[in-house]
């Protein structure tokens, strides 16, 4: 069967070592016509192509492997990487729960499998040895011998960067030391700027504001007027949620945290809003439109002091300020007030 193909050439001028290309065989099941978007995470990049009886044929060049995602009108793939080899992908609609303009079910793409894709695989990988082992009362240990024995491997992978990254930013199963050994193994010679900064970032704040310390007591402005400090709204944990108006991964996040605010709140529990909007009136559109129920505030300040380049952004501490958790996900923070909350 023949199938449209389009061809379009794409480099990043962010790198100076040769390119050579990809070539992604797409196909989209349920869907015969439309334009697609190959959407570059980090970088104000796209590729756009058209379908032909589901099909298309997305080709470029890149200098390193890229974590994207795919977009058909208001329908998203979940990220994944390519790279400069010939891939294949199968897509299909998958039923999710709503979003935060709704809670009604709406649709997202799934795939089973992209294959031809070593960077991806390397990241899958990890992420299903996570999920099987971090209950295990050694999973620290065995993650560090996973991820040192992985980048012996493929060294030269920067899939590597951004999973320590993440690692970084949630400050979860290693500790300092460790992710300052697994780093020093990589070769950053080549990194982009931004990701470089990313992780310069997140290394400065593990250093600084790492799970143990005391969360700053710093003045932030009320969206209705007035200065208050962060010690006056904290319960016996308190959910410190770094969010804005226009991010929508934050907002998505919102029913989630209603919900624990809902079950948690009369036993100790409270969330704090802190946000960098610059237009205070679309602030309090959001909250009234997503309806949180908790305290929220503006501080440019915090979000500069706390080196925060990127949100959601959250912290949990206790009573007296001290960090218990950072950029935990809503399960885990279920988990730890079932555990902590009588």
């Amino acid at each position: 069967m023949k199938f449209f193909a389009l061809i379009i050439f794409f480099a990043f001028t962010l790198f100076c070592y040769p390119q050579k290309s990809f070539e992604l065989d797409l196909e989209i099941e349920g869907l015969k016509r439309g334009k697609v978007e190959l959407k570059f995470l980090g970088f104000n990049k796209s590729l756009w192509s058209k379908l032909k009886d589901g099909k298309v044929k997305i080709t470029g060049e890149l200098v390193r492997p890229a974590r994207v995602v795919l977009r058909y009108k208001d329908i998203f793939s979940r990220p994944f990487y390519i790279e400069n080899s010939k891939m294949k992908m199968v897509l299909f609609k998958d039923t999710i729960r709503g979003n935060f303009q709704s809670n009604k079910p709406h649709f997202a793409f799934n795939f089973s499998k992209l294959n031809g894709s070593l960077t991806n695989d390397i990241y899958e990988n990890f992420k299903i040895f996570e999920s099987r082992n971090k209950n295990n009362p050694t999973f620290e240990y065995d993650l560090f011998n996973y991820l040192n024995e992985k980048i012996d491997q493929y060294s030269g992978n920067i899939v590597f960067v951004d999973i320590i990254n993440e690692l970084y930013s949630r400050q979860t199963y290693l500790n300092y030391a460790q992710l300052i050994k697994l780093l020093n193994k990589l070769d950053l010679t080549n990194l982009d700027r931004k990701s470089m900064m990313t992780l310069k970032d997140n290394i400065k704040i593990y250093r600084l504001f790492s799970v143990g310390d005391v969360f700053p007591d710093e003045n932030v402005q009320g969206i209705n007027g007035g200065t208050y400090r962060i010690k006056e709204f904290l319960s016996d944990y308190t959910l410190i949620d770094f969010w804005a108006s226009w991010c929508k991964p934050c907002r998505a996040k919102h029913p989630k945290i209603k919900a624990l605010y809902s079950k948690y709140h009369e036993n100790g529990f409270n969330v704090i809003g802190v946000s960098n909007d610059k237009h205070i009136e679309k602030l309090k559109l959001a909250i009234k439109k997503d309806e949180l129920p908790w305290d929220n505030f503006l501080s440019h300040t915090l979000y500069k002091d706390l080196l925060i380049s990127s949100i959601p952004y959250t912290f949990l501490v206790d009573k007296n300020a001290r960090i218990v958790g950072v950029n935990m996900t809503t399960n885990e923070i279920k988990g730890f007030l079932k555990e902590n909350l009588r």
